[in-house]
């Protein structure tokens, strides 16, 4: 089939030839287009939404794909511009077969190739299932409202598949991104840059990459394509939907233990086993996609009837031990470390276009060595053997020495970025005798910058913290001296009505109310002070904060949830939301006994369900912070229900780990497509968790013992 073209005749000022034109607003890109906004710049290709003006009934709005030769050219020597070629040969075939986007045109200009489509209006489906919230699984399997709409998408994606394989084409690229949901709820398909025709048997090889976790293992191979490829694809956001966890933490390593993923996030038996077949390693054992049709529909129509339960492994407190040990031998390895020691992921970009790890070295315990050293301390003291880590413990102590002893007014003050974490660190490391010798007096320097905020974080707070922490080692007056300065600057500086207040813009105040950097981590810090120094005034104020807290709660069927300072919902997580919030409310009660803190602390709890499911496995804003909460509240308030939910997520925790055929156990803790090792976002924090989970004399991270 010939590929149509229109050439312009007035060249753009902006570009020279084979460049990439600038993306401005309002700029002309081609004879007929002009810029609204850019939707995607890339190496690969650059993707912006247009108005065309081809004629009195001829105009509105369109995507437009740009495309440089040589640019991500593959090893048969093919660019970009020859998979937009090929996108609009497919469109071309597809218009009135299938739901894709209607083609424009397209056109050449100053050596570059766009591709020029409809803009289909609506949201993708993964937006829409973002916007359903941590709820939807429990949704699903009980009926609730909402419940038939999202299985009715899915039905139809499904038939929209079925539709593009009659005309003999493969899609390569099924996700929830690649699906749009118009205002008429009806589904179109989107991107078809990967599409292989069976009919062609073009392009020849097929184009390669895809979508990390919907990719099937002979399409990572690179074999022909068969329409099995999509019928994977199709189970894996089958698995995200029902199961509430992201394909590339469920459809990875050995079939066995996908099924077992498969039935544990997947209740409903005879479902759970039709996802599972999709993504049989095996492309002929898939079930066709009517097949997959029939059985949606049937789940639909049956959907609160009890329709069998599946049976899964469930792993024991040995197991998790076994699982740990392996984690913590892996902190050894180059998953986790090279010749200069333990790497982590640059903060300001992570990963590259290619997700590749981009490295960086910090010392700090929120992203660096120290949270692994503390990590390493908490799990020697419980007896597991950290001796393989060695020459990295050592490694981390010069990176120490070099980024914060040696240059002390360079150094950043604060709990999780800054010194006085990582004094808390050395600290539990030479309670443990995991650190080799060294200068004990280092501690001391670390806490002797005083921060100018208030929060736990970066601010006096959490300062606050390590100095507690680290006073049990130094037994120094100096540090119960600035121990009581803090506190009293803390009360001083106390609102009238129990808040802090974070900054200011103009005469606007901004008041944070969660954990790490707002009101309810300074409340606990004052109240743990109180509590070890006998410090009424610290006690009072305390108090007074916690009432503020109450009285700026949001109250609905039993749970307490509050706003931000915009007044937008906070995330149901440790750093900012409720459950944070709550560890106030929990300490409050255990100095007090006043049941009015425990009653706060239950209904902050319960904000997020009893079965929790989710893909961010984090300390910060993920399911070992919450676990490591619920365990706190288990403890103190005496309810066997905290430590249920807590052994729930040790089972979610230990259903997504990663084995590595050589290094051992990770975790891929939030987004990542490489393993990270730092303590709030990292593997570190995971295995403190579960090293908690495992021995219930350990507490709260930083924490005084």
């Amino acid at each position: 089939m010939q590929i149509t073209t229109i050439k312009t005749v007035i060249p753009s000022p902006e570009i020279t030839p084979n460049q990439k034109a600038s993306k401005k607003s309002g700029q002309r890109i081609g004879y007929y287009y002009v810029i609204y906004k850019s939707l995607k710049q890339s190496q690969k290709n650059d993707v912006v939404k247009c108005f065309y003006i081809k004629g009195l009934l001829n105009f509105g709005l369109c995507v437009i794909k740009e495309g440089s030769p040589g640019d991500s050219k593959d090893k048969h020597g093919r660019d970009i511009t020859d998979r937009l070629k090929w996108q609009y040969r497919l469109h071309e075939e597809l218009q009135g077969k299938v739901r894709v986007p209607k083609l424009v045109g397209s056109f050449e200009e100053n050596g570059n190739y766009y591709l020029v489509v409809e803009t289909i209006k609506g949201i993708s489906l993964s937006k829409f299932i973002k916007s359903t919230g941590k709820d939807t699984r429990e949704m699903l399997m009980t009926g609730r409202k909402g419940a038939h709409k999202i299985i009715d998408y899915m039905i139809q994606m499904i038939s929209l598949l079925d539709n593009l394989h009659q005309q003999q084409v493969v899609h390569r690229d099924v996700t929830p991104a690649n699906f749009m949901i118009m205002p008429n709820g009806k589904l179109a398909l989107i991107d078809l840059e990967l599409s292989y025709s069976i009919k062609h048997q073009y392009p020849t090889p097929a184009f390669t990459l895809g979508t990390y976790g919907y990719m099937s293992p002979e399409q990572i191979a690179v074999n022909i394509p068969t329409i099995y490829e999509d019928i994977f694809s199709a189970g894996a956001i089958l698995s995200q939907i029902f199961g509430g966890i992201h394909p590339m933490k469920l459809t990875e390593g050995p079939y066995e233990d996908i099924v077992n993923r498969i039935n544990f996030f997947i209740p409903d038996k005879r479902l759970g086993e039709v996802i599972a077949q999709c993504l049989d390693p095996i492309p002929e054992k898939r079930p066709g996609l009517s097949h997959i049709r029939s059985e949606l529909l049937m789940f639909r129509q049956h959907i609160k009837r009890n329709k069998g339960t599946s049976t899964y492994h469930t792993f024991t407190k040995d197991d998790i031990r076994k699982v740990v040990q392996s984690g913590i031998n892996a902190f050894s390895t180059p998953l986790f470390s090279d010749d200069e020691g333990w790497f982590s992921a640059n903060i300001e970009t992570p990963f590259d276009e290619k997700n590749k790890l981009l490295k960086a070295r910090y010392a700090s315990f929120s992203l660096g060595d120290s949270g692994i050293l503390y990590t390493l301390a908490k799990a020697k003291s419980s007896g597991f053997d950290i001796s393989c880590v060695s020459e990295q413990v050592q490694k981390a102590l010069d990176r120490i020495e070099l980024k914060y002893i040696s240059r002390p007014d360079q150094a950043a003050s604060g709990l999780h970025r800054g010194a006085d974490g990582i004094a808390a660190a050395l600290s539990e490391g030479y309670r443990t005798q995991l650190l080799p010798v060294f200068p004990i007096e280092w501690i001391g320097k670390l806490l002797e910058k005083e921060s100018q905020v208030h929060n736990y974080a970066s601010g006096i707070a959490g300062q606050g913290f390590a100095n507690m922490y680290c006073n049990e080692i130094l037994a120094m007056p100096v540090t119960q001296a600035r121990l009581g300065r803090y506190a009293s600057r803390l009360i001083n500086e106390q609102q009238d009505n129990g808040s802090w207040v974070r900054s200011y813009k103009g005469r606007k105040q901004r008041i944070t109310k969660g954990y790490i950097n707002g009101v309810s981590g300074i409340i606990h810090f004052l109240l743990t002070y109180a509590q070890h120094y006998q410090d009424t005034n610290a006690l009072e104020a305390g108090k007074k904060g916690l009432n503020w807290l109450m009285k700026n709660a949001v109250s609905k069927n039993d749970i307490l949830r509050w706003k931000s300072a915009s007044g937008q919902p906070l995330a149901d997580w440790f750093s900012e939301g409720s459950p944070g919030i709550a560890l106030s409310f929990i300490k409050g009660y255990e100095i007090t006994r006043n049941t009015m803190y425990k009653d706060a602390a239950i209904k902050a709890l319960n904000a997020n369900p009893i079965e929790i499911v989710d893909d961010n496995l984090s300390q910060q804003e993920g399911l070992s912070g919450l676990g490591e909460i619920y365990l706190e509240a288990y403890k103190v308030l005496e309810d066997q229900c905290w430590l249920n939910r807590a052994s729930w997520i040790a089972q979610v925790v230990m259903q997504l780990k990663k084995t590595h055929p050589k290094y051992g156990n990770y975790w891929l803790v939030q987004d990542e497509k490489q393993p990270i090792s730092s303590f709030m976002t990292g593997n570190a924090g995971v295995i403190h968790f579960l090293v908690r989970y495992c021995n219930n004399k350990l507490g709260l991270p930083l924490m005084v013992p």
